[in-house]
């Protein structure tokens, strides 16, 4: 009963998603009144976000934010991460087609390699931002789990001068920690922010990382026969009543939390290409994504059009299918196939929308082929 119990806390423990994660409408809406700025995205590129598409997610997340978060002058740099790091650019567009440039090199998957230390290309990051001399904002796009490289030998030594092996809040006195602190607290006084998506911000400006197995701890030595000392038997453990309701209790939670995580429905993943670069959304049976509409770009539940600031149509999920819906009151006319959009019609991968947006007097003003695909097999 007892393993029973504990089996399902640890599973529930497992299920518990990491709190005060930024919201990418959130991170857009600080970032583009703020110029001159410096904005730095530090991406997990490690194994572990192969788990449930976190790799496609974080990679939409990141285009919105440069999409949308920017203004022409503003330093983008981009690090990604695993059991090491580099520098993807550094570079400050004048332009949106500049950024649309560096969007395309955003990861499209994760790398091979185990291991991640995500301390060092955040203590890189905040260096940079500092020398920048502009308002600093750090995004740190990850699962949050922490894997020690430790079959990589070089890595590992990096990994070393940050982390103490089998704690996450127990610093060592390297100096590269000691700066990395510094940096941290320079970081908190700026008029900037770190957001994480992901993962929690502490407030000391660390990201909050989780081991995925708790290592072990190791066993208290034995001391030498010349330190041993003799004393009075211990007396018998005093035998406590065991808490069975309270395991039972925690064990029935974890197991409506893991029948929910098996029986909610999954999302469908849905890419959709028009003038601009791809965007990837994830579609439940509640959702309703806008084609059109102000503030789409920032958003994601909605694909922005050119040339029209009204919703034309909805893409609607539910039963492992999309629908378009055809917008009432809209100007513009959409066609599906080829076909005017009159009634709902079930959209598959591999359809065409053609939206033509029209001015007062009915003249066509611009048109949008837009084509839907499954992102996990084009990627």
């Amino acid at each position: 009963m007892l393993r029973f119990s504990l089996t399902f806390f640890a599973l529930l423990t497992a299920l518990l998603p990491a709190l005060a994660q930024s919201d990418t409408r959130e991170i857009v809406s600080e970032l583009k009144d703020k110029t001159p700025k410096c904005v730095v995205l530090i991406m997990d590129v490690s194994e572990s976000m192969k788990v449930d598409d976190y790799n496609r997610k974080m990679r939409s997340a990141a285009e919105a934010i440069v999409k949308d978060g920017l203004s022409d002058g503003d330093q983008l740099v981009l690090y990604t991460f695993g059991s090491g790091f580099k520098k993807v650019f550094d570079e400050t567009p004048q332009t949106p087609a500049a950024r649309r440039k560096l969007i395309e090199q955003l990861p499209l998957k994760p790398e091979p390699g185990e291991g991640t230390n995500i301390r060092q290309p955040h203590h890189e990051a905040l260096k940079l931002a500092h020398a920048s001399g502009k308002t600093p904002f750090i995004v740190i796009m990850t699962d949050s789990f922490n894997d020690p490289p430790k079959n990589t030998p070089d890595a590992y030594t990096e990994y070393q001068k940050y982390y103490t092996p089998g704690k996450l809040d127990v610093y060592p006195s390297t100096p590269e920690n000691q700066d990395y602190e510094s940096q941290l607290a320079w970081m908190n006084a700026s008029p900037g922010k770190t957001f994480g998506i992901g993962v929690e911000i502490l407030p000391s400006g660390r990201p909050k990382e989780r081991f995925k197995v708790a290592p072990k701890e190791a066993a208290p030595a034995t001391p030498e026969p010349s330190q041993q000392t003799t004393s009075a038997p211990a007396p018998p453990p005093k035998t406590e009543e065991f808490p069975w309701a309270l395991l039972l209790g925690v064990g029935g939670a974890a197991l409506a939390a893991v029948l929910f995580a098996v029986l909610r429905p999954k999302p469908l993943p849905l890419r959709i290409a028009g003038s601009g670069p791809p965007r990837d959304f994830d579609v439940r049976g509640n959702t309703t994504l806008r084609l059109g509409g102000e503030g789409g770009s920032a958003a994601l539940d909605a694909y922005p059009l050119a040339g029209t600031r009204e919703v034309v149509a909805t893409v609607k999920g539910g039963r492992g299918q999309f629908t378009l819906v055809p917008q009432p009151g809209t100007k513009a006319r959409v066609y599906h196939n080829g076909v005017p959009l009159e009634a709902p019609s079930p959209l598959r991968y591999g359809d065409e929308v053609r939206v033509s947006i029209l001015d007062s007097n009915g003249a066509l003003v611009k048109e949008t082929r837009l084509k839907f695909s499954d992102p996990n097999k084009t990627i």
